[in-house]
């Protein structure tokens, strides 16, 4: 069994035997790719006269996870290649999907945190907010819609020269149109009767759960729609506490409901270690929304 080191080496020198004659004069990169909370090593393939396009990329970790499962260097080589191929192909219209044009009218916006980001956002179109970060996707085209995407880079903002004010109108009004209006519901109603008995022993169950009709990116309301936090506050008669559960939702508590702000924290956090995805976590923090001075960071 190879060692990850000894695995690079061997994608670097015999990977691209296993791509058919279109890759023949394009050049085989690896480099560092910041995604969301974590950083993979990408492997993607560029001519020499692309002066900016969006290439599709497989992932050296997933490739060495695969090899590990598998045993054989070469089927593992010759899956990968497949995937290049086929992401390749299908997406021949690169160039399509990085006009101003374009992206205005497919941004959105999702938050991220900026601890777990902080080399992922130097490279990368954001506007901070409190310990937060807006950043922008790209809706890419698919058969059933949009269901893939790709990230605004600051090169690409400065090469189109696109405006920010504009960008992020856009990008709110297309996030409301692609995922839907806000939804609030009591988290009773969502979680089964069965498994409430499991819930952690401090996991109050008077919370209310704040995301999109598609339960895609919710958590991006509370920066998008404030006036949606102040209908939630006014209707519940409180100012409100608010958890990051994830990208996709948060939790909010009535403040006169809990005030060990402490033990909210430790919610989130194990909510963070042990349930979720690592580029789904949003933050470790705790928000409270005032109705005299709105949403702030504890």
């Amino acid at each position: 069994m190879l060692t990850m080191n000894e695995f690079k080496e061997a994608v670097t020198k015999d990977f691209k035997r296993f791509l058919d004659e279109s890759f023949k004069d394009k050049e085989m990169v690896m480099y560092p790719l910041y995604k969301m909370n974590i950083a993979k090593t990408a492997i993607s393939f560029k001519s020499s006269h692309e002066e900016m396009s969006i290439m599709p990329v497989v992932y050296l970790e997933d490739m060495y996870q695969f090899y590990k499962d598998t045993g054989n260097l070469n089927y593992t080589f010759a899956q990968f290649a497949c995937t290049v191929q086929t992401k390749f192909f299908k997406n021949l219209h690169f160039s399509d999907w990085i006009t101003a044009e374009y992206i205005y009218e497919h941004v959105y916006i999702q938050l991220v945190g900026n601890e777990r980001n902080a080399d992922f956002l130097k490279d990368h179109v954001h506007i901070n907010f409190m310990d937060l970060s807006v950043i922008f996707r790209i809706a890419l085209p698919a058969e059933d819609g949009y269901n893939s995407s790709y990230l605004l880079r600051q090169t690409h903002m400065d090469y189109l020269q696109l405006d920010m004010d504009y960008l992020r109108q856009k990008a709110i009004q297309n996030y409301e149109h692609f995922f839907g209006m806000s939804q609030l519901v009591n988290i009773l109603d969502i979680i089964p009767k069965k498994l409430l008995s499991t819930l952690p022993g401090k996991m109050p169950l008077e919370f209310y759960v704040l995301t999109t009709q598609k339960k895609l990116f919710g958590a991006s309301i509370i920066y998008a729609f404030p006036e949606t936090l102040a209908r939630i506050s006014s209707e519940l008669d409180d100012d409100l506490y608010i958890l990051p559960s994830s990208i996709h939702e948060v939790l909010i508590l009535k403040a006169s409901e809990r005030r060990d702000v402490e033990g909210l924290r430790e919610i989130v956090c194990s909510v963070n270690e042990e349930s979720l995805p690592v580029d789904e976590i949003l933050s470790d923090s705790v928000y409270y929304y005032s109705r005299k001075s709105g949403l702030q960071l504890l």
